[in-house]
């Protein structure tokens, strides 16, 4: 084999070996970013990856339609629109509020809020081994 393929196979063998090392690295699971409510939040919120990990499938979302009939849904993967909530610099941007409005050991309840409007949505998160979402009540009118 001439000195030329060598250098050619040399460099599609280490773009082949780095490719597949980054599709493994994309395979594996995040781990939990913190068994704190406030510090797993701040990170579910600054990160579509984060969302997608910690967001229970099949995710029941809940919204009142025509201004009184209350409609539940089961979103399967492939229904469910990430990111789900708003970074911190969207929040500003739309002057959307955060309020934690319930916190135990193992459940967590937040509204987003937008004030002065009557646009809200609560965000429930449950605890096991890591947080997460577990269900959206679009309470929007």
């Amino acid at each position: 084999m001439n000195p030329r393929h060598k250098f050619a196979l040399g460099i599609v063998a280490g773009l082949l070996f780095s490719c597949n090392a980054m599709a493994e690295e994309e395979k594996q699971p995040l781990t939990c970013p913190s068994t704190n409510f406030h510090q797993f939040l701040d990170a579910f919120t600054e990160s579509e990856a984060i969302q997608r990990a910690f967001t229970n499938i099949p995710l029941k979302v809940q919204r009142i339609e025509n201004n009184e009939n209350l409609t539940q849904v089961l979103h399967w993967e492939t229904d469910v629109k990430f990111p789900l909530f708003p970074s911190h610099q969207e929040r500003e941007k739309r002057t959307l509020e955060i309020n934690l409005l319930e916190l135990t050991e193992y459940q967590a309840k937040v509204a987003l809020v937008a004030p002065d409007t009557d646009w809200l949505v609560h965000y429930h998160f449950n605890k096991d081994t890591c947080w997460k979402l577990t269900f959206v009540d679009d309470q929007s009118l």
